[in-house]
């Protein structure tokens, strides 16, 4: 999946990159709706990320990378169980967390919508070697102001 996610780095062996496992920065996980997987996502840490050059990255903010398989998941009723799901575990992992962003590929502009309906706001688009991706972010004051949890 990184290796056509914007900002992502290659996999070692140039095809489909390595087992999420062999990152020790990223964390995979699978979302599911009644045992039926839908979605697989990355947590990483950002600092630690190809992205933390472009978006001044601290050290505990956490980036989200996010791939829903079915066209069934994505719809706004769907996204509102799982995106804020998705981010309230971030911030809980590390207490220290105080951001998450998350880059959108240039044209996915539902994705940003649905981002943006979480508490997500518009950074700028990043200007990366391969893509120009739309970076957006949460702090952990918006999110859990009460309209996005």
């Amino acid at each position: 999946m990184r290796d056509g996610w914007p900002g992502a780095q290659p996999g070692v062996d140039g095809g489909q990159g390595a087992a999420p496992d062999a990152d020790p920065h990223v964390t995979p996980l699978v979302g599911c709706f009644d045992g039926e997987p839908f979605a697989y996502f990355e947590a990483f840490w950002l600092k630690e990320d190809a992205l933390a050059p472009h978006v001044a990255a601290r050290d505990y903010d956490r980036g989200l990378r996010m791939l829903v398989g079915e066209s069934r998941w994505r719809g706004p009723h769907c996204v509102a169980g799982w995106l804020p799901s998705v981010v309230h575990y971030l911030f809980l992992d590390d207490p220290r967390t105080e951001a998450v962003g998350c880059a959108v590929p240039a044209g996915h502009a539902r994705v940003a919508d649905h981002l943006a309906r979480h508490g997500f706001a518009r950074q700028r688009r990043l200007a990366l070697a391969a893509a120009q991706p739309l970076w957006m972010r949460t702090l952990r004051e918006t999110f859990f102001s009460g309209r996005h949890v």
